[in-house]
């Protein structure tokens, strides 16, 4: 409990900056929603196998005030990678994706003999 409360949020026991991310099923797809201010389109990659969809990706240094003393600084940049394990295989080739004012969307269709 005390790791929870030392480490600011949005950032993984390892340090490293973990963006909020939100995955849904239907019967048919999984959706897929991710906090990504800052971050440039460029620099969003989603991998996606048959089992197992991947959110990288890099926020570049966040801007810095140019004075000699920093009182508080809890904004995070650096590289991200989040993995998830699905239960039904992805149709890999009708992925679609859209990112709009630091949100990040994806919708990751179910193989067909996969849907339930």
């Amino acid at each position: 409990f005390a790791r929870l409360i030392d480490r600011p949020w949005g950032r993984s026991e390892s340090g490293d900056w973990q963006p909020a991310i939100d995955l849904y099923e239907s019967g048919d797809a999984y959706y897929l929603v991710a906090d990504l201010p800052g971050v440039d389109p460029k620099d969003i990659d989603l991998q996606v196998t048959e089992k197992a969809i991947t959110l990288c990706g890099t926020r570049s240094t966040v801007r810095r005030i140019n004075t000699p003393l920093r009182v508080f600084t809890e904004r995070s940049h650096g590289q991200f990678s989040r993995t998830f394990e699905v239960t039904a295989a992805v149709d890999q080739k009708a992925v679609t994706s859209d990112y709009q004012n630091g949100v990040y969307e994806a919708y990751l269709p179910k193989l067909k003999e996969s849907a339930t």
